[in-house]
Protein backbone atom coordinates (compact mmCIF):
# COMPACT_ATOMS: atom_id res chain seq x y z
CA UNK A 1 0.00 0.00 0.00
CA UNK A 2 2.79 2.48 0.76
CA UNK A 3 4.45 1.73 -2.38
CA UNK A 4 1.21 3.19 -4.71
CA UNK A 5 1.22 6.64 -5.99
CA UNK A 6 4.76 7.65 -5.04
CA UNK A 7 4.06 11.04 -6.59
CA UNK A 8 1.27 11.76 -4.56
CA UNK A 9 2.79 13.83 -1.15
CA UNK A 10 -1.29 13.59 -0.07
CA UNK A 11 -1.27 9.58 0.04
CA UNK A 12 1.62 9.68 1.54
CA UNK A 13 0.40 11.71 4.61
CA UNK A 14 -2.67 9.44 4.21
CA UNK A 15 -1.14 6.27 5.02
CA UNK A 16 2.66 8.08 6.61
CA UNK A 17 4.64 6.57 5.33
CA UNK A 18 6.14 5.08 1.94
CA UNK A 19 8.23 1.86 0.73
CA UNK A 20 11.96 2.77 -0.35
CA UNK A 21 13.56 -0.46 -0.59
CA UNK A 22 13.67 -3.97 0.28
CA UNK A 23 17.46 -4.86 0.41
CA UNK A 24 19.68 -7.78 1.25
CA UNK A 25 17.17 -10.13 -0.14
CA UNK A 26 15.91 -12.92 2.13
CA UNK A 27 16.56 -12.52 5.90
CA UNK A 28 15.28 -14.19 9.10
CA UNK A 29 14.12 -11.35 11.47
CA UNK A 30 12.00 -10.76 14.29
CA UNK A 31 8.98 -8.64 14.71
CA UNK A 32 8.70 -7.27 18.11
CA UNK A 33 5.29 -6.22 19.23
CA UNK A 34 5.49 -2.25 20.58
CA UNK A 35 1.48 -2.02 21.80
CA UNK A 36 -0.29 -4.79 23.64
CA UNK A 37 -2.91 -2.43 23.81
CA UNK A 38 -4.03 -2.22 20.89
CA UNK A 39 -7.01 -4.16 19.27
CA UNK A 40 -5.05 -4.83 16.41
CA UNK A 41 -1.95 -6.52 18.12
CA UNK A 42 -3.65 -7.41 21.77
CA UNK A 43 -2.71 -10.76 22.33
CA UNK A 44 -0.13 -11.48 19.87
CA UNK A 45 3.45 -12.17 20.78
CA UNK A 46 6.57 -11.13 19.19
CA UNK A 47 7.88 -13.93 15.91
CA UNK A 48 9.94 -14.30 13.70
CA UNK A 49 10.13 -14.31 10.14
CA UNK A 50 11.74 -15.51 7.04
CA UNK A 51 11.48 -13.10 3.97
CA UNK A 52 11.74 -9.45 2.63
CA UNK A 53 12.34 -7.42 5.17
CA UNK A 54 11.23 -3.71 3.91
CA UNK A 55 12.39 -0.12 4.40
CA UNK A 56 10.31 2.37 4.85
CA UNK A 57 10.48 6.46 5.43
CA UNK A 58 7.60 6.70 8.07
CA UNK A 59 5.76 9.78 9.76
CA UNK A 60 7.13 10.15 13.57
CA UNK A 61 3.45 10.94 14.44
CA UNK A 62 2.10 7.20 13.79
CA UNK A 63 1.51 5.24 16.27
CA UNK A 64 4.10 2.15 15.89
CA UNK A 65 2.33 -0.84 16.69
CA UNK A 66 5.31 -3.55 15.49
CA UNK A 67 9.01 -3.16 14.88
CA UNK A 68 11.70 -4.79 13.76
CA UNK A 69 15.73 -4.64 13.46
CA UNK A 70 17.22 -3.96 10.08
CA UNK A 71 21.27 -3.44 10.17
CA UNK A 72 20.87 -2.21 13.32
CA UNK A 73 18.18 -0.08 12.71
CA UNK A 74 14.54 -0.35 15.04
CA UNK A 75 11.90 0.03 12.33
CA UNK A 76 8.65 0.21 12.17
CA UNK A 77 6.78 -2.90 10.32
CA UNK A 78 3.56 -1.68 11.54
CA UNK A 79 1.87 1.38 12.49
CA UNK A 80 -1.65 2.69 12.99
CA UNK A 81 -2.24 6.55 10.93
CA UNK A 82 -5.12 8.10 11.66
CA UNK A 83 -9.02 7.22 12.36
CA UNK A 84 -11.69 7.99 9.68
CA UNK A 85 -15.33 8.17 10.70
CA UNK A 86 -14.10 5.19 13.17
CA UNK A 87 -12.18 3.57 10.31
CA UNK A 88 -8.08 3.09 10.77
CA UNK A 89 -5.41 3.08 8.29
CA UNK A 90 -2.93 -0.04 9.45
Amino acid sequence: MADSYREAVDYQFMVGGQWVSHPGGYNDYEVNIASHEDPITAGLSDFSMHTEQYYMHVDPSNEVLATTTFREINESVASLRIRLRGLRVV
